[in-house]
């Protein structure tokens, strides 16, 4: 179901800590990218900043992974792009989409969005800081 900015916005305060900060993660597709980073910067106060961690999906020598991109890249999705869902025992959620990014792509959804990388701690699971353009 496609959200409005404004329910993203609602949807995103909730996730919105005391200090202004938003998890990275929940940029799950690169179509829904510009809406959820548009609505992060409408809630957060100003100086508010995008943190988060990422696994690189390049960082990766197994056939399993490097099959399941040139999967991805044949149904034009994006290659970190996977689609899951958490079970526990009986229990399970709905299917929901996460994108797992290369530094180089975080930066090309942000940018259009008004974001840029502030900071990197580098390596295969990255963690970057986005801060308004």
């Amino acid at each position: 179901m496609k959200k409005t900015a404004s329910e993203l916005a609602a949807a995103i305060s909730a996730k919105v800590d005391g200090d202004g900060a938003f998890e990275l993660r929940a940029v799950a597709s690169p179509e829904r990218a510009g809406d959820i980073l548009s609505a992060a910067a409408a809630v957060l106060r100003p100086g508010g900043v995008i943190v988060g961690t990422c696994i690189d999906p390049y960082q990766t020598d197994d056939d399993v992974h490097l099959a399941y991109h040139e999967r991805n890249r044949g149904l034009d999705r994006m290659a970190g792009q996977v689609t899951i869902r958490v079970r526990y025992r009986r229990l399970a959620t709905g299917w929901f989409d996460l994108l797992w990014l290369s530094l180089a792509e975080l930066g090309e959804l942000a940018g259009p969005a008004g974001w840029q990388i502030a900071e990197v701690l580098p390596g295969p699971v990255f963690g970057a800081v986005l801060a308004r353009a």
